[in-house]
C-alpha cells in the first residue's frame, strides 16, 4: 500500500497539475472568446445603427410630397419642419437633418427643435461630403454599408411593384473627434415616377454617439456600462474607436465578461482543498460544460425560428413554406400527392394603411392571421409571404379542397375586424392552384400569384383557381399596362359622357364624365380594366389630370349643364388636388358653379379631419360634392350629416328589380326621405328599364340616370342633346310626355339624320 503512495500521489499531483493546467488555458480561451464575441456584437450593433438611420431616412425620402417640397419651385419650409424636420428628429431621435441641392448645396436644415444657420448647415455638408460622393457615383464611405447590402433585401419588392429607392450611404464619421452616425439618400418619388430627376436632391441625417446614445446601444447588446474611455488609456476590454474614414476617436470600455474567472471560482477552491473530491469537481465542471452547451442550442434554435417566421404574426416565412414543401415530398409519394396553395390578398389594404395608419395595418394583418389559423386544419401550412399575403398548403383529402378552402376564407371575411377601436369591413382575394409535390416550389407559387391576380381582376372579393390561359392574360394585361401609359402621356384616350335628367321634367340637368380607351393595338379597352390598371401601377394621378383638364375644356360647350368629375382617392390624398381643380376651371373659363366632384365612399373610412377639411375648401371654391355609389362601401348615414355633399348618387343594385323587391324601394325611400330633410339631391343611377324609372319617380328622386335615357355619349352628341332636350322640355311642359320620351324622340331624329 505503501508502495502506491508515491505513485498514486504524483499521479494525483499529475492529474491535479494537468487539471489546473487545463482549467486555467480553459478559463484563458472563455475569456477571450467572450472578448471578442462582445467586440463582434460592439461593431455589428454600430454597423445596424447605420442600417437603420437609412431606413429611417427612406421613410420620408422615398415620397413624392418630399420631392416636390425640397425642390426650388415648391420649396416649403413650414412643411419641411413639419413632416421632416421634426417628424425624424422626434420619432428617430436624429440630431441634425439636411436638405442638399442637386449641386450638393444646402437648402434647409433642422436640429434642436429649431432651423440650422447657414453656417451650421455648411460645416455639417462638409463633414458628410465622403457620403455625398459615394451617393454620386464615387467610392463607399464606410466599409460597414454599401449599396448592395442596403438595396439586397428590396429587390424583391422593386421586382413586383416597378418601384425603387434612391441611393443611400451611411458611415460613422468624426465630428471634431467625437463620433456621429452620418448618413444620406437621395430623394426619390414613390409612386410619381415623372418627378425624378437624374440628379435627385438628398435627405442628410447626422446623429451625435452621445453617452447616453452609447448606454443604449451597450443595453441592446447586453453590455451595460458601455462607455468612453480616456484616450490612450486601454481598459481591460477596449474597443478601439476610428472613424470609417481611418481617423481615431476616443476608445470604448467596458467591463467585461469573464466566464473563465466564474468557472475557477467555482473549481479551483474544491481542487486544492480537497484532492479526494476530484471526481466530483469533475462532474460539476461536466454539468457546467453541459448547461452552456445547451444555452448555446437554445440561442440557435431561437435564431433558427427567427429566420424562417415572419416576425410580426410568428407564421412561417416564405423560407419557411418551401422547407415544410420539401417535407412533404420526403413524407409521401410526390409524384402521386396533390396539394392546394391558396395565396390570400388583402383588398384595398393600403387603402387602409393610408386611412388608419400603418399600425392599424399591422394590427389588421394579425388579426387575418389569426382568423385564417383559425380555419386550418392539422396537417396544414400558413404562412405569410409579406406585406398583406399569406399562404395556406393543403394536402388533398377531396377532389375540391381548394374550393372548399376558399369559401371558408372568403366566408370568414363576412365578420369585421375590430382593431385600435376601428371596425373594418375588408375582404380577401384568392389564387388558388392544384400541383403534384414533384413539381419545384416556385412553379407553384407563380401559379397562384397568377390565379391571384386574376381574382382581382375579377372585382376582388373573389377566389379564382389556375388554368394555362390565365399566364397568357397576365401578359396581356402587362402589355395593356404599357400601352396606357403612352395612351396617357399621347392623350390618346377619350371622354364620354351621360346625361343626368330632372325626375320631373326630363330636362337635362347635367352630364357625368366617363372615360373611354380605344386602343390601337387592344381595341376597345373597358374602363373597369384600364383604371384598375391604373390604380395598380401609378398611373392614376396622370389619369386623373388628364379627365380633369378635357372634362374642363369639353363643359364650355354647354355651359347651362353641371359637369360631374369622379375623382379617385389617390387623387383627392394629393396636396395639389384642390389648386389643380381651381387652376383647371380657371384656364378653361368654366365656373367652379358648373362643375360637380363625384367621391367615392372608400375616402370616408377615416372621417378624419383632413378629409372634412379638404371637401369644405372645395365648397368654398364654389364645387358641388356628390358621393358615388352610397351603401355600397363603408358609408352611413353619418356621413351625410358630417361632410358638406350637395348630392347622393344611390348604386345601381339598390334600383335593380326594385319594382319587384319591397325592401330595396323601402332602401330607396328612407334615403331619399333623409337626404331630404338634409337639402341634398338625389340621383338614381343606372336606371335600364321604364319601370324603374317610374319607381324612382315614385320614391322621390330628385335626378335619374341610366341606360334607359342615354349611354354615354362623345362631346359633340351632349351639345346637340341639350340643344335638343331645352327645346323638348319647353314642349312638355305643353304636354304629359315622360322623360325618356325626350330621348326616344331625339333617337329617332338622329337615326333619320
Amino acid at each position: 500500500m505503501t508502495r502506491l503512495i508515491a505513485p498514486m500521489s504524483a499521479l494525483l499531483a499529475g492529474l491535479a497539475a494537468l487539471l489546473l493546467v487545463l482549467l486555467f488555458y480553459s478559463a484563458n480561451s472563455m475569456n477571450q472568446a467572450a472578448s471578442q464575441a462582445q467586440r463582434a456584437l460592439i461593431n455589428n450593433a454600430l454597423s445596424l445603427r447605420l442600417v437603420q438611420s437609412l431606413s429611417e431616412l427612406r421613410s420620408v425620402a422615398w415620397w413624392d410630397e418630399m420631392v416636390l417640397k425640397s425642390r426650388k419651385a415648391g420649396f416649403d419650409g413650414d412643411w419641411l419642419d413639419v413632416e421632416v424636420g421634426v417628424f425624424i428628429t422626434t420619432s428617430y431621435k436624429h440630431d441634425r437633418i439636411l436638405v442638399l441641392d442637386e449641386q450638393n448645396r444646402p437648402v434647409y436644415g433642422f436640429g434642436s427643435d429649431q432651423r440650422l444657420d447657414r453656417a451650421t448647415q455648411e460645416q455639417f455638408t462638409r463633414l458628410v461630403l465622403p457620403l455625398i460622393a459615394q451617393i454620386r457615383g464615387g467610392k463607399n464611405a464606410s466599409p460597414r454599408i454599401n449599396d448592395a447590402s442596403f438595396t439586397e433585401n428590396l429587390a424583391e419588392e422593386s421586382a413586383i411593384t416597378d418601384r425603387s429607392y434612391g441611393r443611400g450611404a451611411a458611415a460613422i464619421l468624426s465630428n471634431g473627434k467625437r463620433p456621429v452616425f452620418a448618413a444620406a439618400m437621395e430623394i426619390t418619388p414613390s409612386l410619381d415616377k415623372t418627378l425624378g430627376s437624374r440628379r435627385p436632391h438628398l435627405l442628410v441625417s447626422v446623429t451625435d454617439l452621445t453617452t447616453a446614445a452609447l448606454k443604449d446601444i451597450g443595453r441592446s447588446i447586453l453590455i451595460n456600462d458601455l462607455r468612453y474611455g480616456a484616450n490612450g488609456a486601454l481598459a481591460a476590454d477596449t474597443f478601439p474607436m476610428r472613424s470609417d474614414d481611418g481617423k481615431s476617436m476616443r476608445p470604448l470600455n467596458w467591463t467585461p465578461k469573464q466566464p473563465g474567472n466564474e468557472l475557477i471560482n467555482d473549481l479551483l477552491p474544491a481542487i486544492l482543498i480537497v484532492l479526494i473530491a476530484a471526481t466530483a469537481s469533475i462532474t460539476a465542471l461536466f454539468k457546467r460544460l453541459l448547461g452552456s452547451t445547451r444555452e448555446l442550442a437554445k440561442r440557435e434554435v431561437e435564431a433558427q425560428y427567427l429566420a424562417n417566421h415572419d416576425a410580426l404574426t410568428g407564421l412561417p416565412n416564405r423560407r419557411m413554406l418551401a422547407a415544410r414543401l420539401e417535407e412533404l415530398r420526403a413524407e409521401h409519394d410526390a409524384q402521386r400527392t396533390s396539394v392546394s396553395v391558396s395565396c390570400i390578398d388583402l383588398d384595398r389594404f393600403k387603402d387602409i394603411n393610408d386611412t388608419l395608419g400603418h399600425q392599424a395595418g399591422d394590427e389588421l394583418i394579425k388579426a387575418v392571421a389569426r382568423r385564417i389559423e383559425s380555419l386550418a386544419l392539422p396537417g396544414d401550412i400558413v404562412a405569410r409571404l409579406g406585406g398583406d399575403e399569406l399562404a395556406v398548403i393543403r394536402l388533398h383529402q377531396h377532389v375540391n379542397e381548394g374550393e372548399r378552402l376558399s369559401n371558408l376564407v372568403i366566408g370568414s371575411f363576412e365578420v369585421p375586424f375590430r382593431v385600435l377601436g376601428h371596425e373594418i369591413e375588408t375582404s380577401a382575394s384568392l389564387g388558388v392552384t392544384s400541383a403534384t409535390l414533384d413539381r419545384p416550389f416556385d412553379d407553384i407559387m407563380r401559379e397562384a400569384d397568377i390565379a391571384l391576380y386574376e381574382a382581382k381582376a375579377m372585382g376582388r372579393g373573389r377566389a379564382a383557381h389556375f388554368v394555362a390561359p390565365m399566364a397568357a392574360k397576365l401578359e396581356k394585361r402587362h402589355a395593356i399596362e404599357i400601352d396606357l401609359r403612352r395612351a396617357i402621356a399621347n392623350r390618346e384616350l377619350t371622354l364620354n359622357y351621360q346625361p343626368i335628367v330632372e325626375a320631373t321634367t326630363g330636362r337635362i340637368s347635367s352630364v357625368e364624365a366617363l372615360v373611354r380607351w380605344n386602343s390601337a393595338t387592344h381595341g376597345y379597352v373597358s374602363p373597369e380594366l384600364f383604371v384598375g390598371i391604373a390604380e395598380e401601377t401609378g398611373m392614376m394621378a396622370a389619369l386623373g389630370r388628364f379627365i380633369i383638364e378635357q372634362a374642363m375644356e369639353d363643359s364650355q360647350r354647354w355651359p347651362h349643364l353641371v359637369t360631374a368629375i369622379n375623382i379617385s382617392p389617390a387623387q383627392l390624398r394629393s396636396a395639389t388636388i384642390v389648386n389643380e381643380l381651381v387652376e383647371s376651371a380657371s384656364r378653361h373659363g368654366v365656373s367652379p358653379k358648373m362643375i360637380t366632384i363625384e367621391i367615392t365612399e372608400t375616402l370616408l373610412m377615416a372621417n378624419d379631419a383632413r378629409t372634412l377639411k379638404l371637401l369644405n375648401q372645395l365648397k368654398e371654391h364654389g364645387f358641388s360634392l356628390a358621393l358615388d355609389d352610397f351603401g355600397t362601401g363603408y358609408s352611413s348615414l353619418a356621413y351625410i350629416r358630417d361632410f358638406p355633399f350637395d348630392r347622393l348618387k344611390i348604386d345601381r343594385r339598390f334600383i335593380k328589380d326594385v319594382d319587384q323587391n319591397p325592401q330595396a324601394l323601402a332602401i330607396v325611400e328612407g334615403v331619399v326621405n333623409f337626404g331630404r330633410i338634409l337639402g341634398h339631391e338625389i340621383i338614381a343611377e343606372g336606371i335600364e328599364t321604364e319601370q324603374e324609372m317610374q319607381a324612382m319617380q315614385r320614391a322621390g328622386c330628385t335626378h335619374l340616370q341610366g341606360f334607359v335615357f342615354s349611354r354615354p355619349l362623345s362631346a359633340d352628341h351632349i351639345e346637340a342633346l341639350s340643344i335638343t332636350s331645352t327645346r323638348l322640355a319647353a314642349k312638355r311642359e305643353r304636354s304629359d310626355a315622360v322623360p325618356v320620351k325626350i330621348f326616344e324622340q331625339h333617337r329617332r331624329k338622329k337615326s333619320a339624320c
